[in-house]
């Protein structure tokens, strides 16, 4: 099989190619978007592409070259997660996106995909986004299982419902006072959120709120703070519907 990695990061690099040539693969190694790009009339079966390269994103390589090369399985690979990024690279074509360090029994598991011609796969696309959510560390399931199991269904989805909205409409609303350079109003959005994640056991999300309430308070630029809250909260929501489909609702009462 025909593969090529693009990775400016050698010790990455180096540990997939061992791997991939001790299975007896032909490889072909790239530390730049711009030497892959310069050799672009090599076909390859399978390309391995860093999403974080210096002077492009694996994104914008992955639509370059499969614009010529449609038949190619390009596969994404990062060192962060970004929600966003990862559903921009669905939508482009990745065949797959995965964070790193690159799982070993992950690439054999690809290998035998690329060799059987396994098309594209939505279900295996969400279920890698879902293990790298890390929903445990967003969510105490403890306190959320407790909660789900004290309440009916029905009413247990009306008040998750009706969170989501209130964490959407409350982000919005954050963003709006701070554009108002409205410090006390922001604050006090804050607080109201904070206790309203405790109450599901959002841990991570209610220490990004905390991340913006102090830089407001202490006169810090909130950008960042305000930027990492946004991306926490796209994630939490998807975490918590994820939690929700795996633990069961309470019995209903006779």
């Amino acid at each position: 099989m025909r593969i090529a990695i693009i990775d400016d990061d050698q010790v990455s690099l180096k540990i997939a190619a061992n791997f991939l040539r001790s299975e007896g693969e032909q490889l072909s190694c790239y530390s730049s978007a711009e030497s892959f790009q310069c050799e672009q009339d090599k076909s390859f079966d399978l390309v391995l592409c860093d999403y974080d390269l210096r002077t492009s994103t694996g994104v914008d390589v992955m639509i370059d070259y499969l614009e010529k090369n449609p038949e190619t399985v390009f596969v994404l690979i990062t060192a962060y997660w970004d929600l966003d990024v990862v559903v921009q690279a669905w939508h482009s074509g990745a065949y797959d996106f995965v964070k790193k360090p690159v799982d070993i029994d992950y690439l054999e598991l690809l290998l035998s995909q690329v060799e059987a011609r396994q098309p594209r796969n939505e279900q295996q696309f969400l279920n890698q986004m879902t293990r790298s959510l890390k929903k445990e560390e967003r969510i105490d399931k403890a306190k959320f299982a407790e909660l789900k199991a004290n309440l009916e269904e029905n009413v247990f989805k009306s008040a998750l419902d009706q969170t989501a909205e209130e964490l959407i409409y409350g982000y919005q609303s954050i963003s709006r006072s701070i554009f108002s350079s409205e410090s006390q109003k922001t604050t006090e959005i804050c607080h109201r959120l904070i206790g309203t994640v405790a109450n599901f056991g959002l841990n991570r999300l209610g220490e990004k709120l905390e991340e913006v309430q102090q830089a407001v308070q202490s006169g810090k630029d909130v950008e960042t703070p305000y930027q990492q809250l946004g991306k926490e909260l796209k994630l939490t929501l998807i975490a918590l519907k994820i939690m929700n489909d795996e633990i069961p609702s309470a019995p209903k009462s006779a």
